[in-house]
């Protein structure tokens, strides 16, 4: 579900808009927050496919390999590229969709190793890996 403001659209695999309706939750929905100005309508593709299963794919590693549960999805990116991921601990894991998701991954565990020397990953605020050989991050 890709939603803007009060209104949300329910995309089929291929990222085509085929119902407007109310926002859901739970682990069978995926809701992505479409903080941009672009204008969505019904019977469009609203996200790339390539998009779409990187999103499922990610949440389903980061619950599973890094026990990171996932409670919402961002992005302000008109190109659809970065992305937030709000994290049930309540900091941000901020990513690049375009970059290679395998290094990304990689990196977001020798990240997450280094930041628990120092602290628990609750202390967080967010954990920005959108640029390739960088690794940002902020405590609260």
């Amino acid at each position: 579900i890709l939603c803007q403001a009060e209104k949300c659209f329910w995309l089929n695999k291929e990222g085509v808009s085929f119902n407007e309706g109310a926002k859901a939750s739970g682990n069978m929905v995926s809701v992505v927050e479409d903080k941009t100005n672009e204008e969505l309508k019904v019977g469009e593709k609203l996200l790339d496919p390539k998009v779409l299963g990187k999103i499922n794919f990610l949440r389903t590693e980061l619950e599973t390999k890094f026990e990171i549960k996932i409670t919402g999805t961002k992005t302000e990116d008109s190109n659809y590229a970065d992305f937030d991921f709000v994290t049930s601990e309540g900091w941000t894991l901020r990513l690049n969709l375009e970059e290679n998701i395998y290094k990304t991954l990689e990196t977001l565990k020798q990240s997450l190793t280094e930041i628990k020397k120092t602290g628990p990953t609750a202390l967080l605020d967010y954990l920005d890996l959108r640029i390739q050989n960088k690794v940002y991050y902020k405590f609260k």
